[in-house]
């Protein structure tokens, strides 16, 4: 659980199988004889937010610093 809620790992399955995992986790390659990719998802407003949290400046964290994949802007904080 993550503030009071469920929190899931989403697949990318073929076959028997997932190849592609949405999370930040090793659990996948440890099913799958280490033949996993991990796809590394960021919301922007997320960022932001726990920047401002521990440094009180919404801009000293930057998505990048994450390494991530894909930068998802527009969404509400933790969505």
């Amino acid at each position: 659980e993550r503030f009071g809620e469920k929190v899931v790992c989403v697949v990318a399955q073929t076959e028997d199988r997932h190849t592609h995992q949405f999370g930040n986790t090793s659990s996948g390659v440890k099913n799958n004889d280490g033949d996993t990719r991990l796809i590394h998802i960021i919301n922007s407003n997320t960022v932001k937010e726990l920047s401002g949290a521990i440094f009180e400046d919404e801009s000293y964290l930057r998505p990048t610093t994450f390494r991530p994949n894909v930068v998802v802007d527009g969404l509400e904080p933790w969505a």
